[in-house]
């Protein structure tokens, strides 16, 4: 049996506790349905490439700016010619609900 602590998640995968809770939201759980499409490495795709922000100190903001940053460049690229789309990975099967998780719901994911 082995033990997994956040700090070896942060160590390993580079993820903390915000970061989980980002992760856990756009995978879903028991909080919100998720992101279609996404599955774990595309979470952690997403999370590298729209970062928490450190500079925001109250939690559900920070997760919650980063949730609205992707959700915001999907909706973009999508409505842009596929030669004209960022140069990331292009997440055209993504499919962000049309609601962000209320603050609420990332509140209550934060509480375990």
């Amino acid at each position: 049996v082995g033990v997994v602590t956040t700090e070896s998640v942060a160590e390993n995968v580079g993820l903390d506790r915000d970061g989980l809770v980002a992760m856990a939201l756009l995978l879903g759980s028991d909080y919100t349905e998720g992101v279609a499409n996404v599955g774990i490495v595309g979470s952690l795709e997403i999370l590298s490439a729209f970062p928490l922000d450190p500079g925001i100190v109250d939690e559900t903001e920070r997760i919650m700016g980063t949730l609205l940053q992707f959700k915001d460049w999907v909706y973009k690229a999508k409505s842009m010619q596929r030669s004209q789309r960022p140069a990331r990975r292009q997440h055209e099967d993504y499919a962000p609900a049309d609601g962000a998780p209320p603050r609420t719901t990332v509140g209550d994911a934060q509480q375990y």
